[in-house]
């Protein structure tokens, strides 16, 4: 962290989470400390700061729980509690951050309590002992239940505290300035082992297979500069519709999409001027070998769509283009709800000046790239090299 100002949101956000973070690894007694704090000041009273670094990019922040999660198990006659939130291995499912903070863990004496409520309840009555208005319920669970069950709220605690770091992980590396590309849970991470095997093209190599899958790219504003996005792909049956890739930010108009559609690859430009849709390639021929699309849009909006390494179509927008800040999602769209099925291998994004000059922006992918890139490239160029 660059900034030192003890009254800087940002460092007073930071500052929280690398506390808890530390306090769990070193399984300090603290967290009875760091866990309210986190929560209440870092998320709750300082959403802004968190939200800033998210929203910036417009990532997702979900929370990886057991499978159990919200299943509660009565601990004496009047009180049961969901006591597995932490996952292990395979026994996991993901819910947005948010939902995990408002979700039941604890029912006493008929009344019900959230995770939020548990730990405000340290907060308020162990921690800080500052008085929880309208909340007399919170000093209940307090007195009837954290005091008297002290081993089992210690573990509610660290389980809690590990599932929010985990979920905040990535978007704490952003706020040192790490742009590198990530799936937010595991889960997610497209396959490349499947039944023991390395998952293959058709044509034998190495591919990486999205199937529910996702990864984020985050993306910075640069004025004035168009767009440039390569990617391999193959598709596999059955094909009826999903998303292989969408840039943009949920807040914004400006985005662009490629998907398939019962029999049709699209390439979509969607903007305050109006939605642009064109067909980039009938399916068939995707299902049986690799192809690199290009989808890019000029400065002056100049939408150009190019199949291996050829121009198949160029079209005028209404409106001139220059990258914002966001993201792309490869394997769906940009909420991570509606996922394509294919296979995929490399992806590359460059920046397009007004002079038709390339900048690189971003590489990955489970092969190597030469060092050298194209310099320049016209829009009515007809062989277009990329992911070279």
């Amino acid at each position: 962290m660059k900034s030192t100002n003890p009254f800087c949101t940002k460092s007073r956000a930071v500052e929280l989470y690398d506390s808890l973070k530390r306090d769990i690894e070193d399984k300090n007694d603290k967290i009875l400390s760091s866990l309210p704090q986190f929560l209440r000041m870092g998320l709750i009273e300082n959403q802004e700061a968190w939200a800033k670094a998210a929203n910036h990019y417009d990532l997702l922040v979900e929370a990886g729980v057991s499978k159990k999660f919200g299943e509660l198990s009565p601990v004496d006659h009047n009180c049961s509690v969901s006591l597995k939130i932490l996952p292990e291995k395979l026994d996991i499912k993901f819910i947005p951050e948010s939902d995990l903070r408002l979700s039941k863990i604890i029912s006493l004496s008929g009344d019900d309590f959230t995770v939020q409520d548990f730990v405000l309840s340290i907060s308020y009555h162990g921690t800080f002992h500052l008085e929880a208005k309208d909340r007399p319920e919170l000093k209940t669970l307090y007195e009837e239940f954290i005091e008297k069950k002290p081993d089992l709220c210690m573990d509610l605690c660290f389980q809690i505290a590990e599932v929010l770091i985990k979920s905040f992980e990535e978007i704490r590396s952003k706020f040192d300035g790490n742009n590198d590309a990530y799936s937010d849970i595991n889960s997610r991470m497209p396959m490349i082992i499947r039944a023991g095997s390395l998952v293959t093209f058709s044509s034998g190599e190495t591919a990486a297979q999205y199937s529910n899958s996702y990864v984020q790219i985050p993306i910075r504003r640069q004025k004035s500069q168009g767009i440039r996005i390569c990617l391999d792909l193959q598709l596999i049956e059955p094909v009826t519709s999903g998303h292989i890739f969408s840039y943009g930010h949920r807040k914004s108009k400006t985005r662009i999409s490629l998907t398939y559609n019962h029999g049709a690859l699209l390439a979509s430009y969607i903007s305050e001027s109006g939605n642009h849709t064109f067909v980039a390639k009938v399916i068939p021929s995707l299902l049986q070998e690799v192809h690199v699309i290009e989808l890019s849009i000029y400065p002056r909006g100049t939408f150009v769509i190019a199949i291996n390494e050829t121009l198949l179509d160029s079209h005028q927008l209404n409106s001139k283009f220059e990258i914002e800040n966001g993201k792309i999602m490869i394997g769906s769209d940009l909420s991570g709800n509606y996922a394509g099925v294919f296979l995929h291998s490399s992806f590359s994004i460059e920046a397009i000046n007004p002079y038709e000059q390339l900048t690189r922006v971003f590489r990955t992918g489970i092969r190597e790239f030469k060092l050298q890139s194209v310099a320049k490239l016209s829009d009515d160029t007809v062989k277009r090299p990329c992911l070279v």
